[in-house]
């Protein structure tokens, strides 16, 4: 229920942001720099409403931190399961980076998605790897199955080491 939950609601969120993004206007502050729109409220709905609320007294972390890791977790629990067809069966993958000042909490917002336990078991959390060797074996799966993992890197500079591989 949960998962359907985040799904419907992530889906009627990007609609509404689809037909808005034409009409977004993004202005000057102070300083003369481009300020970014504030986040929809109407965006707090649903399963993010309630975990929104459930998050509000656990953390300082900026509320859509917390959205974004909710979407994470509902999207990677929706694993193989979502698809459309293309000719061929094409999967959602979803990407998130939080941005943001040192010091306000975005990894803290990461990890109360894991430390929460509403991850299906079947989700393999993959942190901070030193190795290519070790990402693999990290996506290897003994049954056969599709690897359904959550990549969470604390700082994105030890992802962009990675692109150093050779």
């Amino acid at each position: 229920m949960l998962l359907n939950a985040i799904g419907d609601e992530a889906m009627q969120i990007l609609r509404g942001a689809e037909a808005r993004a034409n009409t977004v206007e993004v202005s000057k502050g102070e300083t003369g720099e481009c300020e970014l729109p504030t986040f929809p409220e109407i965006a707090w709905r649903g399963v993010f409403a309630d975990y929104r609320q459930a998050m509000r007294q656990t953390t300082e972390a900026s509320d859509v931190f917390h959205f974004a890791a909710c979407w994470a977790a509902g999207a990677v629990s929706l694993g193989r399961r979502t698809w459309m067809f293309a000719g061929e069966r094409i999967y959602p993958n979803f990407y998130g980076v939080l941005f943001g000042t040192t010091g306000d909490k975005k990894t803290t917002a990461q990890r109360q998605i894991i430390n929460t336990g509403i991850l299906p078991p079947s989700v393999q959390i993959i942190r901070n790897l030193g190795s290519t060797e070790g990402l693999a074996d990290k996506l290897k799966r003994d049954d056969g199955v599709d690897a359904v993992a959550l990549w969470f890197w604390e700082e994105i500079t030890s992802l962009f080491a990675r692109g150093r591989w050779s």
